[in-house]
């Protein structure tokens, strides 16, 4: 997995300028994964290529202004964004997440507390739609 570097976002910082990140979590998926739909509103300054950083454990579809990508383009945890055009921008995905391997029983003891593991998922992004199921949003 590929770690962004200072130099790479002070490049994506003059190409693109990101308006708002949304997301829409679809938690009744199953006790193993769970799915979101997830949106970048950005406008393009500059012609060029960039990126968009996500890990899922799928990603079942990417669009870009509404014309599908490919999600196979997925490297690492990057997205290719290519072509880009100075205008205002919507990057949309459909990634499907794995969730953490459930916490495991501690034995308390008078000096340690017991320990518990959640599997909050950290988002950054928060989304919408009519269509979406039941979700839970963050901006």
């Amino acid at each position: 997995m590929s770690v962004l570097t200072r130099d790479e976002a002070q490049t994506r910082a003059q190409i693109i300028d990101v308006e708002r990140y949304t997301i829409a979590l679809d938690l009744t998926t199953g006790e193993e994964t769970f799915d979101s739909r997830a949106a970048i509103r950005f406008t393009a300054r500059t012609a060029g290529d960039t990126f968009v950083e996500i890990k899922p454990a799928t990603l079942r579809s990417v669009t870009l202004d509404g014309q599908p990508l490919d999600p196979a383009l997925l490297d690492g945890n990057r997205f290719p964004l290519t072509g880009l055009t100075p205008a205002p921008t919507n990057c949309t995905s459909t990634p499907r997440w794995a969730t953490r391997a459930p916490a495991r029983a501690c034995t308390a003891s008078p000096t340690r507390p017991t320990a518990r593991r959640t599997s909050t998922p950290s988002c950054s992004w928060r989304t919408s739609s009519a269509s979406s199921p039941p979700s839970t949003s963050r901006t």
